[in-house]
């Protein structure tokens, strides 16, 4: 019989480190005093990110920039040989 006596060793520690937990007993329940209460702010932090302006460089004739967002602040780069409708479709994706 094979015996690994790593796990046997570490089953042996994890037993002597739970003779050092509490055993929780529902007849005696613990009290604990509360010296004093910290509020916490649960609104959420809202940050508004401005992105930096963009150069654009010059595309080869098959690529053109489409814009995420209507201020022109995201520039990404797609095929010029697509429709009016892919473009759109493409954006809505992205």
């Amino acid at each position: 019989m094979y015996v690994d006596f790593e796990i046997v060793q570490s089953i042996a520690k994890t037993n002597g480190l739970l003779d050092f937990v509490p055993i929780f007993d529902p007849e005696e329940p613990e009290v604990l005093e509360i010296d004093s209460v910290l509020i916490v702010d649960t609104d959420p932090i809202v940050e508004t990110i401005t992105p930096s302006p963009v150069t654009l460089n010059p595309l080869p004739l098959e690529l053109m920039y489409a814009q995420l967002d209507s201020n022109g602040s995201y520039p990404v780069i797609i095929s010029a040989s697509l429709t009016t409708e892919q473009k759109g479709q493409l954006i809505d994706v992205i």
